[in-house]
């Protein structure tokens, strides 16, 4: 019997270490890796380490996020265009799941989607029904909401 997750093509996740509540996020069975928006991103290096800041949302007195860069990686994205990408790991949570994924920072300001979940996320764990959206709903204050 497969114990893979079954998902829609669109769900909910949680980024827990952002501290902020649900990202709608697109399941993106084409991209190898996952890639959250940056707004605002920069590049710093302090303690030995790189280091990525950035907002998630861009408004205004928005904790700002800091994270460990992994590496920097080359991505071609949907248009055909190359870009040097910072790579941060992250725990996220997709239902009642959790599990540590690499995400690629970029400005997706202008995508319908501030995150893709890519295949590299999705192996071994998920599978994807491509007719659905939103099926494991959201878990709040103790209660699971379905959207």
């Amino acid at each position: 019997m497969d114990d893979r997750m079954i998902v829609g093509w669109r769900e909910w996740v949680q980024l827990p270490q952002t501290g902020r509540g649900f990202i709608r996020a697109k399941m993106d069975t084409g991209a190898r890796t996952s890639a959250l928006h940056a707004y605002d991103l920069r590049m710093e290096h302090a303690d030995g380490a790189d280091w990525a800041l950035f907002h998630l949302l861009g408004r205004k007195g928005e904790a700002e996020q800091r994270f460990r860069v992994k590496a920097v990686r080359s991505i071609r994205s949907s248009n055909g265009m190359v870009e040097e990408r910072p790579v941060v790991e992250l725990d996220m949570t997709m239902g009642r799941h959790s599990w540590s994924v690499e995400v690629t920072l970029t400005d997706r300001e202008q995508m319908a989607y501030r995150m893709l979940v890519g295949r590299e996320a999705l192996s071994g764990r998920i599978l994807v029904d491509p007719s659905r959206s939103h099926i494991l709903g959201r878990h709040l204050q103790g209660g699971w909401v379905h959207t």
